[in-house]
């Protein structure tokens, strides 16, 4: 995505989409499964994406 000028979301590929949001996704099944884990005192929850 390096010296691109992105005017809209159709500018990106599918692969890009998923290369760009795959660490936030990551993060955000890890702080669900760890507070799952934590607040129901039981194995936590993994998301599926």
């Amino acid at each position: 995505v390096e010296g691109r000028i992105i005017d809209q979301p159709s500018d990106f590929s599918q692969e890009e989409v998923e290369t760009l949001a795959r660490p936030c996704l990551d993060m955000l099944n890890r702080l669900t499964y760890e507070v799952t884990e934590i607040a129901l005192d039981l194995p936590g929850i993994n998301l599926e994406f």
